[in-house]
């Protein structure tokens, strides 16, 4: 157990999210190729007849507990100190994670009517979900360093980490199905080849009973006792073997396929009506698109245990020497059952967006958006992992050759957060949480970087 918290801790710090990837950039018609991973739709309206994109990587690590700032480690050292008063013993942690890696991709505008794209992109996503800062800092510290003078209660209940790891080669359309110079609607679709990587979940489940974590007087390690009438613990690892086996090509998705799908829409209007002016800015647009439909269907490995708890009577767990053997001792051999090559499925991230963009005048915009998880969390489906549901507000100044976006932006783990982002030319970075990060309030910590190139943008007609 101790061996996949730590890794999908390790993992979470390294991993890159969005609480809406490329969060204030991804909206404008000077995005390019990137508008097809939020509404393939978009693409009809590009301000550019054809675009390349060579790489564009947006990183995120986000939590309810631990601030993100330019004193982070001041920041981790404050959340396991041991004295009784530190208020973030109070948290149950959630964390989100995911990589989001754009590679190389390009559409091309055909006519007004039709445009055409491929893509393809690397994606790591995963939760932390209601696990105990206490039993978290017993992890990281020694017995002495904990304040256990009394044994700590805990409920063990629903405390999981799901991940999921895959790559995609997309094939994007959209087309403009209704013109009259003032109202347009436009519609698109992309058909998605999913590689999977691999899913892991580790996690107690049903869990009926009392846990605490205590110091052993004599060896001064924490110990984790489990008084129980019910309740499963399991470690699955579909495909990859991310605990012991994992490589950086793992990334490209082996051990799994399967098709998804993307779907969307837009209305625009312009004040100014021309039946000719396909490309016009248009004033107000609405957005709809249902991403990320699908699943991913792997064959567990020989990393995959299931333990079930005992229904009477305690059990101790060493917390440094939590390993396969010590379980099986724990809760005995025939409630110990390895579970290779077993089913499971791992849902894609899907989500609702909806999105309305105003232009108040010339190049300058403001956009609302919503990304809304539509991906299963019920008991049955706890191997999935999914996004935060985000709300943005981004004001913007947009023109062929620079880009400015100020994106504020609220989610269910990090809540509120203020970025930041520039385009000049082919070069766009940016953050999400880069003004709350140095205004010291951010449990986010966002970047992105990328590089592409295209076609003078239209002229406004």
């Amino acid at each position: 157990m101790k061996k996949v918290f730590l890794s999908a801790l390790v993992l979470s710090t390294m991993a890159m999210e969005a609480q809406q990837s490329f969060s204030g950039f991804r909206e404008s018609p000077y995005a390019g190729v990137l508008q097809a991973t939020t509404n393939p739709a978009y693409m009809i309206s590009s301000k550019r007849s054809w675009d390349a994109n060579l790489f564009l990587v947006n990183f995120d690590l986000a939590n309810n507990a631990i601030k993100m700032d330019t004193g982070l480690m001041n920041s981790f050292n404050d959340y396991t100190r041991s004295d009784a008063n530190n208020p973030l013993l109070s948290h149950n942690i959630n964390a989100k994670l995911n990589i989001d890696v754009l590679g190389p991709s390009l559409f091309v505008k055909i006519n007004n009517q039709h445009t055409v794209g491929i893509f393809s992109r690397v994606r790591a996503l995963g939760n932390v979900r209601n696990f105990d800062a206490k039993l978290l800092q017993s992890i990281f510290a020694d017995g002495k360093d904990l304040d256990l003078t009394q044994p700590y209660n805990l409920s063990l209940n629903d405390q999981e980490i799901a991940a999921h790891i895959f790559s995609e080669i997309g094939f994007s359309w959209a087309g403009e199905l209704y013109f009259d110079g003032h109202n347009a609607i436009k519609a698109g679709a992309s058909l998605k080849y999913i590689m999977g990587a691999g899913n892991l979940y580790a996690g107690f489940r049903d869990f009926n009973g009392t846990a605490s974590l205590t110091t052993d007087p004599v060896s001064k390690k924490v110990n984790l006792n489990i008084n129980s009438t019910n309740g499963v613990f399991e470690i699955v690892n579909g495909g990859t073997d991310f605990l012991n086996n994992f490589k950086a090509n793992s990334l490209m998705g082996k051990e799994a396929s399967t098709i998804g799908f993307d779907l969307g829409a837009t209305y625009e209007y312009r004040f100014d009506g021309c039946r000719t002016c396909h490309n016009k800015p248009h004033d107000l647009r609405i957005g709809f698109s249902i991403m990320d439909i699908g699943s991913v269907s792997y064959k567990t490995n020989t990393e995959s245990y299931r333990y079930q708890m005992p229904n009477s009577g305690s059990v101790t767990l060493n917390m440094d020497e939590i390993n396969e053997e010590k379980l099986k001792q724990a809760f005995g051999i025939s409630n110990s059952m390895k579970m290779a090559q077993k089913t499971v499925k791992s849902s894609l991230p899907t989500t609702l967006n909806l999105s309305a963009d105003y232009r108040i005048f010339g190049g300058l915009y403001v956009n609302a958006s919503g990304l809304m998880n539509l991906t299963s969390k019920s008991k049955t489906d706890v191997y999935n992992a999914y996004y935060a549901n985000t709300f943005s507000l981004t004001p913007r100044f947009d023109t062929s050759s620079f880009g400015a976006y100020l994106p504020i932006s609220y989610n269910q783990v990090a809540k509120t957060n203020i970025g930041f982002g520039l385009r000049l030319g082919p070069l766009t970075f940016g953050s999400s949480s880069a003004i709350s990060n140095l205004m010291k309030t951010a449990h986010e910590l966002n970047f992105f970087v990328g590089l592409r190139f295209g076609h003078m943008a239209y002229p406004n007609n």
